[in-house]
């Protein structure tokens, strides 16, 4: 009898993101449109959590991606003039101009 043969292994290096949760739980649906009052850091906060409960927490990409469907208003304006280097990293948004988010 043959034995069958073992299915190719991914590169461990190899990092794949996309916007489907990986655990049994729901996302939570963040909105932030930068207007006077609401506060840029419990959007981060609220963003940081939504990705460790989806066990994204270190996953730059895939909460740069989970971002993108939060923003409104002022805030979606701010982002859409972002360069794509910047869109596409989670820490390049957030670290590259916390005043900006915070004024949209």
């Amino acid at each position: 009898m043959e034995t069958p043969a073992a299915a190719p292994s991914q590169p461990s290096s190899q990092i794949v993101s996309d916007i489907v949760p990986q655990s049994s739980s729901a996302i939570t649906w963040i909105a932030f449109s930068g207007s006077p009052g609401e506060s840029s850091g419990d959007f981060i906060q609220a963003v940081q959590r939504v990705a460790f409960q989806q066990g994204h927490s270190r996953d730059d990409r895939w909460i740069a991606d989970f971002i993108a469907t939060c923003f409104n208003g002022n805030a979606l304006h701010w982002y859409s003039e972002l360069d794509d280097e910047t869109q596409e990293s989670w820490k390049k948004t957030k670290d590259g101009s916390p005043e900006a988010l915070s004024s949209c």
